[in-house]
């Protein structure tokens, strides 16, 4: 009780004092901790006087107010789970357009659903007593010993289960594989830990009026290799994966038989400039949405060499090695995008790790109490009273790990509590 109360009290204060911390996902984690924070101070304290005394002795009424905060702050919890995971669905497999579809307002919109939701479930069924039709004798046994136990009949303890568990742990276990999936093949892609490495080392350049070796990224895109003049244009093509080299304006990507086409843009780069050797070479493993193109003159002093860069603002598909004269905008440029890359992969191989944990910990928290509370309840009840309390506090457990999970785990968040131990806020 004590450690899920102070590691979700840390993050409620973490975030709301620190307003770099207010961004979408940080208040989704924001508002699970709050409620991981309530069930800790309204539900737990309650939930072990009865495990310890075997006794409830607060009231009948009471009795269904601690029933119905329990069922709705476990729900609600378990449902912000599902919505974090969502929100690194995007961040991890569709970055080049997160900011956009996760903002403020549907973020509003996901914790009203994770509120709401719950509310209406936990105290329309609890106080409906639907939970307990056809139940009605054990219900009596169990008011005669003084005894406060949520108590669902057949039909319930499958719609409840389903509702709390099955549904959302659906949605965040197919969630996680899907990313697992994608950050495993942008590593495979750039190479993983040896091909970052090889970033880090190549693309450490000097500006020289000499050729320099450097790396090219390949990606959604053809270069021309003699530009004709004026206008910048996009069309729109459809191809799949497949190898391309140097070509003109017009030259089409060869492709393998029998591969899925997908749509993306492509772009033809027209401008009066003088003529100069443009190649693009590397195989184009992933299509991604959108680029967005640049062209950058080298300096007054060697007007021929002329070089066309696309900032990469989604998945990275392949580097190889390509010489080209170097102005020192053009080395800056390109030491700065290989250690953008190697970070985002890094932060995909966080994000896919750190939602596993979750997920790992969600179904080993939770699956064995709705297991039992759905079997329970089709088998009149033959669960013994100390296993169900462990499979309760066990489902509790979940709150106290959601903090370390998600929180613990980051840097802005370890800055924040050195600041609080230190008293420095």
């Amino acid at each position: 009780i004590v450690m899920t109360m102070l590691g979700n009290l840390v993050v409620i204060i973490s975030i709301a004092h620190f307003k770099q911390l207010h961004s979408p996902t940080n208040f989704l984690i924001l508002s699970m901790a709050t409620t991981d924070f309530l069930l800790s101070c309204v539900v737990m304290p309650f939930s072990m006087i009865r495990s310890i005394e075997s006794c409830w002795y607060f009231g009948d009424l009471f009795c269904k107010v601690h029933s119905c905060c329990d069922i709705m702050l476990c729900t609600t919890s378990i449902f912000h789970l599902c919505f974090i995971s969502v929100d690194r669905y995007y961040a991890v497999c569709d970055p080049l357009h997160y900011v956009t579809k996760i903002t403020i307002s549907l973020v509003g919109v996901f914790l009203l659903i994770s509120w709401s939701i719950p509310i209406f479930f936990a105290f329309g069924l609890v106080f409906s007593e639907l939970n307990i039709i056809g139940a009605e004798d054990f219900v009596a046994a169990t008011d005669c010993t003084g005894l406060c136990v949520l108590i669902f009949n057949k039909l319930w303890g499958v719609l409840a289960s389903f509702i709390a568990f099955f549904l959302p742990g659906t949605i965040m276990v197919g969630i996680y594989i899907h990313i697992f999936t994608v950050a495993r093949k942008h590593a495979r892609q750039i190479g993983t830990g040896s091909m970052m490495k090889h970033i880090g080392s190549e693309s450490k350049m000097k500006a020289s009026t000499k050729t320099e070796t450097i790396l090219t990224v390949i990606s959604e895109y053809l270069v021309n290799q003699s530009p004709p003049p004026h206008s910048l244009t996009w069309k729109r093509r459809k191809y799949g994966r497949g190898k391309f080299s140097e070509g003109d304006e017009r030259k089409d990507v060869k492709l393998g038989a029998g591969i899925s086409e997908q749509s993306v843009l492509w772009s033809r780069f027209r401008r009066n400039l003088p003529s100069a050797p443009w190649r693009a070479a590397g195989s184009l493993e992933t299509l991604s949405a959108a680029c967005i193109p640049t062209w950058t003159p080298s300096s007054a002093s060697s007007p021929s060499s002329i070089s066309v860069s696309f900032l990469l603002t989604a998945t990275v598909l392949s580097v190889s090695p390509y010489s080209i004269p170097l102005s020192s905008r053009q080395a800056q440029q390109i030491n700065n995008l290989s250690k953008s890359l190697a970070g985002a992969a890094k932060r995909e191989r966080k994000a896919a790790k750190t939602l596993g944990i979750a997920v790992g910990v969600y179904l080993l928290c939770w699956l064995p109490f709705t297991v039992d509370t759905m079997i329970d309840s089709l088998l009149n009840f033959i669960t013994p009273p100390l296993v169900f309390d462990t499979f309760i506090w066990l489902a509790y457990f979940n709150s106290a790990c959601n903090p370390i999970i998600y929180v613990f785990s980051y840097r802005w968040f370890r800055k924040a509590l050195k600041l609080l131990l230190s008293r420095e806020i």
